[in-house]
């Protein structure tokens, strides 16, 4: 049968041939003894703050490497078969080619873990001997006759912004739709030949390329031969895969076991513990001032009452062994100096610096009438704001105490003087000066003058035939002309006093072309506008404005409502004449021209017709053609158009010739 061998991608095959060899791992087995040499400055804290340890040459066994096993974070499989499957609870990995059973590929399986590289980030990668992802096999499937199954590894790329993948996987949720881009690093192919035990792939160019700063996103085993592997993962309970990181570099030193870490080199930071150095390990006068730096022991190296009087011999610290300036309040705990440890005159103004001696640093009374000399306290010697009233008694400061001209309004705060504060009657005239009290001192309303019993707040208002004119402080008041003209009543206004007719316009709309009286409105029909405009008759205010017909040419009042006849519409409109409110709309004759109310019916003249139409309780009545006696008669009223004048049982109708 055919032994059918999948081809490898074309991408990973260029990269596996870029690849260059594996490095050499060099000195693996060496036991050979070196020189090794380093710098590290003891960090004596607590009892040798000045002692400095430079350099040693040690003559020690080079221990050849040792061993970091980061921890293993995520695995999981992923299966081309069944894309959307997340595998990442399995307590096994795949991976490999699976075929059917006439020798056809089923399939393709993958493997990806993920270790936590925290521990070597930053090591320089000459420090990075090797690193081996060890797996174990539970099982094996080569195809057909073969004894063993080829995979291949490489790393996963961390960001790839030109793949549609995300750049970071989870074991909870990876599947064959959206596995990770690969390749970061390509490890090349290994060979699998036997299940129960470990095969090893050397991952150090990966494990170098992530302590350099390169992002982890972990390995992937997939296929490169014919068949398939099982290896067990984390959820196994044991045999998960394992990463063995080799590092030359020395981690540490310790007092029993030497050096730690292996390697011949590395920059170590030393310090010694807590009670590392005790008195018994110190000789006498090994500790000399000479040994010790300037401002090495302060107050921080001490322990609390580690220095007593009992360790300080009589007289052994005096002026001579205190230098200048070199006992300051930051060196003296608080309490430490009180009076049994000063003596009489022992303080006076010569040790005294400006400014030493706060409020912090005395206790309260401390200082009383009988410490303070007379005189000895000036305004100079008191802070802005130091003397405030809970620093003065009941009483304390009366007038005997204050100098003419002692307060001044800098020092009263805004706010501070009120009328509890000023006795009845004791500021007068006599004590103000000129001009010291100015209208922005005096609120709104605290003075208030009287004229007529009318006080703050008045406004003069110009009336009719009165004119106010302001100029500065002055007010003049004149009165207006007595004839038309500018400051005088209106020629209206004087027609109107004299009860003789004037003219006074009042806006309605287009083309008014007819009118009517209510008892209190004017109702106007507006021929252009269509509408009817209601005017209040004692002013001319307009009322309202209403729609009728087109070309309202005639209009009437029949005690509730009003009655206009619209000449281009054929029709009559009737509203109400207490809001204006349409009642209705009748149709008439041709061009109906005037409308008129007898007390109990509407007539209407209709010009292109002659005839004229009448309403009688809301039934229409028509009466018949009238003839005239000249051409192109139309039935008018009035001088335009107008309603026909009812004459007992018949219709007296005026012509226009």
């Amino acid at each position: 049968m055919h032994n059918p061998q999948p081809a490898i991608p074309a991408t990973a095959v260029n990269k596996f041939q870029r690849r260059p060899k594996f490095p050499m791992l060099q000195d693996r087995n060496q036991t050979t003894k070196r020189n090794v040499t380093f710098t590290a400055a003891a960090m004596f804290h607590r009892y040798l703050p000045a002692l400095l340890l430079t350099s040693c040459s040690l003559i020690l066994p080079c221990a050849v490497s040792a061993q970091v096993t980061p921890t293993l974070t995520h695995d999981a499989y992923i299966d081309s078969a069944q894309t959307s499957s997340n595998f990442g609870s399995q307590s096994t990995l795949k991976a490999g080619i699976l075929y059917n059973n006439n020798g056809s590929i089923a399939g393709y399986q993958r493997t990806l873990v993920k270790f936590d590289l925290s521990s070597v980030a930053g090591v320089p990668s000459q420090y990075i001997l090797a690193a081996t992802l060890k797996l174990y096999v539970t099982k094996l499937q080569p195809y057909q006759s073969n004894a063993s199954v080829s995979l291949q590894s490489g790393a996963l790329y961390a960001q790839n912004p030109n793949q549609p993948f995300p750049s970071f996987w989870d074991e909870s949720s990876v599947n064959w739709q959206n596995q990770p881009p690969w390749f970061d690093y390509f490890f090349g192919p290994f060979l699998v030949a036997a299940a129960n035990q470990t095969v090893a792939v050397d991952v150090t160019q990966y494990v170098r390329n992530v302590a350099a700063g390169r992002q982890n996103n972990g390995l992937l085993i997939f296929e490169y031969g014919a068949g398939s592997v099982v290896f067990a993962s984390k959820e196994s309970g044991g045999n998960a895969p394992r990463l063995e990181i080799y590092l030359n570099r020395i981690s540490s030193v310790t007092g029993t076991g030497g050096l730690a870490g292996g390697g011949t080199n590395g920059d170590l930071a030393l310090s010694i513990a807590d009670s590392g150095v005790t008195t018994p390990k110190l000789a006498d006068s090994a500790v000399t001032s000479q040994k010790i730096a300037l401002g090495a022991v302060g107050t921080l190296h001490l322990a609390a009452n580690s220095v007593t009087a009992s360790n300080i011999a009589p007289a052994a610290v005096g002026t001579t062994q205190i230098a200048t300036e070199s006992v300051t309040s930051n060196k003296i705990a608080a309490g430490a100096v009180g009076s049994v440890q000063l003596a009489l005159s022992a303080v006076n103004t010569n040790q005294l610096s400006d400014g030493a001696v706060t409020s912090a640093k005395l206790a309260p009374a401390a200082v009383g009438t009988s410490q303070i000399a007379n005189e000895s306290v000036t305004s100079n010697k008191i802070a802005s704001g130091g003397v405030g009233t809970s620093q003065l008694a009941a009483a304390a400061v009366s007038t005997n105490q204050l100098s003419n001209g002692a307060i001044t309004s800098a020092k009263i705060a805004p706010g501070a003087v009120g009328a509890t504060e000023i006795a009845n009657q004791s500021i007068t005239t006599a004590h103000l000066g000129t001009g010291a009290v100015t209208a922005d001192r005096i609120g709104a309303g605290q003075v208030v003058k009287g004229l007529n019993n009318l006080t703050d707040n008045v406004t003069l208002a110009a009336g009719d035939n009165v004119s106010i004119t302001q100029s500065g402080n002055t007010l003049t008041i004149s009165a207006g002309q007595s004839f038309p003209g500018a400051g005088g009543p209106s020629l209206n206004a004087l027609k109107a006093a004299m009860l003789q007719w004037y003219r006074q316009d009042f806006a309605v709309g287009g083309a008014p072309s007819a009118l009517a009286f209510d008892g209190v409105n004017i109702w106007v029909a507006n021929y252009l506008s269509g509408t009817v405009t209601k005017l209040l008759a004692t002013t001319g205010a307009t009322v309202g404005t209403y729609p009728v017909g087109n070309g309202p040419a005639g209009i009437a009042f029949d005690g509730t409502d009003i009655w206009v006849v619209n000449q281009n519409s054929n029709n009559m409109t009737e509203l109400r004449a207490s809001d204006g409110a349409p009642m209705g709309t009748f149709p008439v004759g041709q061009y109906p021209q005037g409308v008129h109310f007898d007390g109990s019916n509407i007539w209407v003249t209709n010009g292109h017709d002659n005839t004229v139409s009448k309403f009688y309780n809301g039934s229409l009545v028509v009466v018949g053609a009238i003839p005239f006696t000249w051409p192109s008669t139309e039935p008018t009223s009035g001088s335009r158009s107008g309603a026909a004048t009812p004459s007992r049982n018949f219709v007296l109708v005026t012509a226009r010739q």
